[in-house]
């Protein structure tokens, strides 16, 4: 490593050395004669690199990340403050996820001592590189401005720093600027007394996890913490201390640094605790340069009351960022590697360099959320699933993480850029994005965590929880992000963020289709969200809520949780939420419970935010495909068509290897299915075939699903052999990858029975319905619209082997289920009520007959697109019963109508249908 040296603190120890300490012997603190190679905990150690009073720090290797870390180590003997100062710095900064914070990583016991494993960061700390050359004020306060949104985001989450000071500050060599040594950091208004002091020092024998660090206060009530020369009037009185405290001492580091004094002379302790008290700022030197609005900004912040200071770091950053008279110069990137790690001793260094542009990448913008390491990991957690499909999965993955992991960088340095180079919006504006982003981070984290659980159903679904990570375009619109009010105080924000990250877990089970997890928690976190009062997150926890709901059975309680989020976004101008609530409800009402106009106008409400917002295509996509799925199921392929082919556009345009375009293409099929274009719909199919089998390979459920489309096309072809290829295809693979008991086999294997009824095997037809009906039973509650389908599906097989009995009660079984489930006027209806009326033909009870064919005959008229074939299947029916009736003029009506529909029959069903029209037409000649 070469040599090193010792970043001093910033005055003599003999003269500001904090009252009542003694620096402790090095030998009863300092973990002497460690050696490269020697574990401590998992961690290998390498090279020491950094040394002083309080500690040692050494560079490590991590083996489980394969990754090197910082650990910085603490000698406890004889010393309990050391153990616990150590500890108090690991669960601080544990608590703050922010690029300008140094993340840290764990913490735990060895030999008496304690450690903490850091993040490594290269480069130097800012006293070192203030004192290397001089730099432009420009430099200077760009530098410092991004360590001021560390401490901001620190304050935040009610956490308070104590000690800043330009050792604790670093400048790395990919240019980012992070606050480091928290040792002495505290949750507000938090004490501890040395009952509580023992009982902690007491846990760390069994602790090596930084998970719940940051709850327990940071220090006895009355003692005096912090390097003096920085320190606040309250933290020389030994008062208690807050936010303001930290502003104060940011303001003294900034002022000597600008000025090249500090604000307040003082020989001593004593003397130096006198000036702050009083207020006695030295007059800046004559001839200085620096602005007088920034000397302004600093004097306020260095105001003797805390009352008189800047409300928050935030209004002191926008003043000191705020200058539209110039436009700063970047800064210029460092080229020597320097590993450091400041520690709570001073910070060790090899040699200095001007920091890099102040928006400048990082080789790893999301390092040690989505790294080199993470991606190993990933791929070996694939891999060791052992699926047929996972080696494709890891790679699809990978290549789409890393995509959105590059939107994610662009549009954090386009949010960096447009305030401190172009300086087109404010810092408070800047710091919304960086919110909004850091919040994606936690997104992302919480769906990696997942998938590196690496179990067979979340890597089936690994795609589509990559694809529910929200947009990183999402954070661009400052204007949006700053209708929301902000918490109204620290402790409510320190709990808003908390029920937040509890939300990105939750949101990370749904999409692995853990649903029932996912809701419990939800449940469990909804009274600790509404006991905030604060409304948009009471708003994102209930659409949530909804969602999950929508995909359970209980759509009704759903529709009441998604009206509920909708009022409380749109009482907090939410419009993000809002429109995702009414989207939910249009899903709920027009799909769930089947009430299709209620569907659609929630959907046309949704569109008009949507279009208020200016039409963002990662919500402009999902407007459109829920909109064609609910026309679908209205039985209007012509509107969904149009629907999803817009739908597909935006989803080609964003990302052409997105393997939801596969999806996309399904609908397209189903629609083009229902137009009698089957050709079209071939092609939809096999194209959509491709990209999942290159995304996945050939044994993947969505390569199956696919297969169950194309065979429904090749079944209105009549291509009978390649369609039950197809679906015995789909079925080998959900059977294989899912297992014998999986509900998906139930739609390959209703599909197969369809075709033996269609080649006369009507035995091998019912076995197989009668697994369906198993593999529904096990999956789905009693009132399930596969329940309606299986029973129906077994009715008529029952009527066609004529066992009309049989039939009736499987249709009135299916009539009962189909009505609560989509409604009276549902087509699904309509095709129980024509079958039930044809078995009742055939049992003689003719008026009963009748009764359910005209009732048959008006939902199938009322339908917008109804199959010719299903009208002329309950013409016929009713023709039939109202012969038996002495109607005979109408009864010829309706028969040489149904004969019109059945012109172009697409199934050996079918043909046969029209063959018995023809035949009765025959036996019933007009006016006979």
């Amino acid at each position: 490593m070469g040599d090193s040296t010792l970043v001093d603190d910033e005055a003599p120890r003999d003269e500001l050395a904090p009252a009542g300490h003694t620096e402790p012997a090095e030998d009863e603190l300092v973990p002497l004669g460690r050696r490269r190679g020697e574990l401590l905990g998992r961690y290998v150690l390498l090279e020491a690199i950094g040394r002083g009073g309080m500690g040692v720090v050494h560079s490590a290797y991590d083996p489980e990340l394969d990754r090197r870390v910082a650990l910085k180590l603490l000698h406890a003997a004889g010393d309990e403050r050391g153990s616990i100062r150590l500890l108090r710095e690991a669960q601080a900064m544990a608590k703050l996820v922010h690029p300008n914070v140094v993340t840290v990583h764990d913490v735990g016991s060895f030999e008496g001592g304690v450690f903490v494993a850091m993040e490594l960061v290269e480069g130097t700390d800012l006293r070192e590189w203030l004192n290397a050359e001089r730099h432009s004020q420009a430099e200077i306060l760009e530098v410092f401005i991004a360590a001021g949104h560390g401490l901001e985001a620190a304050h935040r989450v009610g956490i308070v720093h104590r000690d800043f000071k330009p050792a604790n500050v670093l400048v790395s060599r990919a240019g980012e600027v992070k606050v480091v040594d928290f040792g002495l950091a505290r949750r507000v208004d938090e004490s501890m007394d040395s009952s509580d002091l023992r009982s902690l020092a007491s846990e760390l024998a069994g602790s090596s996890s930084s998970e719940g660090a940051g709850d327990d206060g940071l220090t006895r009530s009355g003692a005096l913490l912090g390097t003096p020369a920085y320190m606040s009037p309250e933290q020389h009185a030994r008062r208690p201390v807050d936010a303001q405290s930290d502003q104060f001492s940011f303001c003294v580091a900034l002022y000597e640094a600008l000025l090249e004094q500090r604000p307040f002379e003082g020989h001593s302790r004593l003397v130096l605790a006198m000036a702050t008290n009083r207020g006695e700022l030295r007059p800046p030197p004559r001839g200085h340069t620096v602005p007088a609005r920034i000397v302004r900004a600093l004097q306020r912040g260095l105001s003797a009351k805390p009352g008189d200071r800047f409300p928050s770091m935030s209004e002191l950053l926008a003043e000191l960022s705020y200058d539209p008279s110039r436009r700063r110069n970047r800064l210029l990137v460092g080229t020597s590697v320097t590993a450091l790690l400041a520690i709570g001793i001073g910070g060790y260094t090899r040699g200095t360099e001007p920091p890099p542009p102040p928006c400048a990448r990082p080789l790893e913008p999301l390092a040690g959320t989505w790294d080199d390491e993470l991606r190993a990991a990933l791929r070996e957690a694939f891999r060791d699933s052992a699926l047929p499909y996972a080696t494709e999965d890891a790679r699809l993955v990978v290549e789409r993480l890393d995509g959105w992991a590059e939107r994610w960088a662009d549009a954090r340095q386009q949010a960096c850029e447009q305030t401190r180079v172009q300086h087109e919006q404010p810092p408070q504006v800047l710091e919304l994005r960086n919110a909004c982003l850091e919040r994606q981070r936690k997104d992302l984290a919480a769906v990696l965590g997942l998938l590196h659980e690496g179990d067979a159903e979340t890597i089936e679904r690994a795609d589509r929880m990559v694809a529910s990570l929200p947009a990183p375009e999402a954070c661009a619109d400052g204007e949006a992000l700053g209708r929301l009010p902000p918490p109204a105080d620290a402790s409510t924000h320190a709990a808003v963020e908390a029920i937040r990250d509890e939300l990105s877990e939750i949101r990370a089970l749904r999409a692995a289709g853990r649903y029932d997890v996912a809701q419990q928690r939800t449940l469990a976190a909804r009274e600790r969200a509404e006991a905030t009062g604060y409304q948009p997150v009471i708003a994102e926890l209930l659409l949530l809520l909804g969602n999950l709901h929508n995909h359970g059975s209980d759509q009704a309680q759903g529709e009441q949780i998604l009206h509920a989020a909708a009022r409380a976004a749109a009482e907090s101008r939410y419009d993000e939420v809002l429109a995702g609530a009414w989207l939910e409800l249009a899903w709920n009402l027009g799909l769930g419970q089947s009430r299709h106009e209620e569907g659609l106008r929630w959907a046309d409400y949704a569109e008009a935010i949507v279009n208020r917002m200016g039409r963002p295509d990662w919500l402009l996509t999902n407007l459109l495909c829920t909109q064609g799925n609910m026309r679908w199921v209205m039985q209007e392929p012509a509107a969904a068509l149009e629907r999803f082919e817009s739908c597909l556009e935006r989803r080609e345009a964003a990302d052409p290897h997105d393997p939801s375009i596969a999806d996309t293409l399904s609908y397209i099929g189903n629609a083009q299915i229902d137009l009698g274009r089957y050709d079209d719909a071939e092609a939809s199919f096999l194209r959509a075939l491709e990209i999942s089998t290159a995304a996945h390979g050939p044994d993947h459920p969505q390569v199956a699903s696919v297969y169950n489309g194309l065979g429904v096309t090749y079944y209105y072809q009549h291509r009978l052999e390649q369609a039950e290829q197809a679906y015995r295809r789909a079925y080998e693979i959900d059977r294989k990858v899912l297992g014998p008991e999986h509900p998906t086999l139930l739609y390959s294997l209703g599909n197969i029975a369809n075709i033996r009824r269609e080649k006369g095997e009507l035995e091998q037809a019912l076995a197989a319905m009668h697994e369906v009906e198993a593999l529904v039973r096990s999956a789905f509650p009693e009132v399930h619209r596969e329940v309606g389908t299986t029973q129906h599906n077994i009715a008529e097989l029952l009527a066609l082997m004529g066992d009309a009995e049989g039939a009736l009660a499987r249709y009135d079984r299916a009539l009962a289920v189909r009505t609560e489930v989509h409604g009276e006027s549902a087509p699904y209806v309509a095709n129980t009520l024509t079958g039930r009326g044809e078995v009742l033909l055939t049992l003689g009870r003719d008026a009963e007959a009748r009764e359910a064919l005209e009732r048959a005959l008006q939902l199938r008229e009322g339908e917008e697109h109804p199959r010719p074939q299903e009208l002329g299947r309950t013409r016929f029916a009713l023709a039939r019963a109202l012969a038996r009736q002495g109607q005979s003029t109408r009864a010829r009506t309706l028969a040489e109508a149904a004969r019109r529909d059945y012109d172009e029959p697409d199934s050996a069903l079918q043909q046969q249908r029209r063959d018995e029209v023809d035949a009765w037409l025959a036996e019933h000649p007009a006016g006979s």
